[in-house]
């Protein structure tokens, strides 16, 4: 089977090629660094023998960046290469681990020869993969080279355990060669244990995301953009949007401004949909600023309200634009995308309100749900629903402080992931 799934992706290396210059008409970074995905780099010799973390994208890149900031807050110095997928995922990690001394590159593509010369430029002592970056190439490769192989906060949803089902011997060849699966969740044990995973390497760790920790001015930043804001005027920050989203957010707040002077900050999920929402923006007539174009920006050219709408077109400011909110809706919920990361505002002391999309969050969802720290709509494309539960919040404040406190004790019970799952990983590097 493997030789199959192999061949299948020599054939189809062109097409992939070609799919990443057409992102690359939006996004550059695409077309850039096109020999690290297959295995030619060069990696320093001070970050060779160490750890190699792979994160896909954004989401596991968060991850694995809270285990890495957990490992050099123990003082633990050994070298770390990271790799991920999307130029997004990279830019994720050089700027949230700026000075932890992680070398980034793009991972190699699940062929065998561009495995093995990553391998041999790197020489990591342990592979560390996290939540569901499963590359039947990768992994041979790595046991080839007697690398231990570790899966870190493991999930694996219903519907990705269904159709790894369907190729049931595939699967159980997959699931061990992992040293160690360390799950978020019992049910996500289960899961990898009936894939064929040997039940005794299948431990629960918990989810490392709840370790959230932030900039120690985040609450001095957001004061002054607040300032910028009006400091009594409430501020609502829909976070991480996707196409098709802007607009339905757009159509709620035009009913929420008829009765409420408040102001919206709107953040797109990527980068390279800032000019694209921006236009979206600039059409409601609004007064309007931008991130990019500095906090004294809080005029309209052409009027002398203070600014109703504001675009987030920065990277690596989510906590800020949180922050800075009295309430929050986070995106990719109205949408079938499964819902990002509750827990960052919830962290914050903010609550949530999402759309019916939560799949790839789905326990975050229903903790934050159960603690009554966030608010689930029913409908993904009813802007009326949506702005009539804005309007209802902002008029109770004693009612969406209690539901940030309770997301925030939330977040604090579940917190201790890291140091678990660090522990975990030092048992298997001691075993070899």
């Amino acid at each position: 089977m493997r030789r199959f799934y192999t061949c299948c992706f020599y054939l189809l290396l062109p097409v992939i090629f070609l799919r990443l210059w057409y992102k690359g008409r939006k996004l550059p970074a695409y077309r850039r660094r096109w020999l690290q995905r297959l295995g030619w780099v060069k990696i320093p010799k001070e970050y060779q023998h160490g750890l190699w973390i792979h994160a896909a994208s954004v989401g596991e890149a968060v991850a694995a960046s809270m285990l890495v900031k957990t490992l050099r807050e123990q003082g633990d110095k050994r070298p770390i290469v990271m790799t991920t997928m999307t130029p997004t995922g990279s830019e994720q990690i050089q700027r949230s681990l700026a000075g932890d001394e992680v070398y980034h590159v793009f991972v190699p593509y699940d062929l065998p020869c561009a495995v093995r010369r990553f391998l041999d430029s790197v020489q990591p002592k342990v592979l560390i993969l996290i939540e569901t970056e499963v590359w039947p190439n990768l992994l041979a490769e790595a046991k080839h080279y007697d690398i231990p192989c570790v899966l870190v906060n493991a999930r694996l949803s219903a519907r990705s355990a269904a159709g790894y089902q369907r190729l049931k011997g595939f699967s159980r060849w997959m699931m061990r060669q992992f040293d160690v699966i360390l799950a978020q969740t019992r049910a996500d044990a289960e899961r990898f244990i009936q894939l064929g995973a040997h039940s005794e390497r299948v431990k629960i760790c918990g989810n490392v995301k709840y370790d959230l920790s932030w900039p120690e001015n985040l609450a001095r930043d957001a004061a002054l953009l607040r300032r910028v804001f009006g400091e009594t005027r409430p501020v609502v920050t829909v976070a991480s949007t996707h196409k098709g989203e802007e607009e339905l957010i757009l159509r709620a707040f035009e009913i929420v401004w008829q009765t409420l002077d408040v102001v919206l900050v709107l953040v797109p999920r990527h980068p390279n949909r800032f000019a694209e929402v921006k236009k979206l923006c600039i059409k409601t007539g609004k007064a309007f600023a931008c991130r990019s174009d500095g906090d004294d920006n809080s005029k309209h050219p052409d009027q002398e309200q203070q600014v109703q709408l504001y675009l987030g077109d920065s990277m690596g400011e989510m906590g800020l634009y949180y922050q800075v909110a009295d309430i929050t809706v986070v995106a990719g919920s109205f949408q079938p995308i499964g819902g990002h990361n509750m827990l960052e505002p919830a962290s914050l002391g903010k609550a949530v309100i999402t759309g019916p999309h939560v799949f790839n969050f789905t326990q975050v969802a229903q903790l934050l749900a159960d603690a009554n720290a966030a608010i689930k709509l029913a409908e993904a494309s009813d802007s009326q629903h949506l702005a009539g539960c804005i309007m209802e919040l902002l008029s109770d404040p004693d009612k969406y402080t209690a539901m940030g406190e309770r997301g925030q004790a939330v977040v604090k019970k579940h917190q201790g992931a890291s140091l678990a799952t660090l522990d975990e990983i030092r048992k298997v590097m001691k075993s070899r």
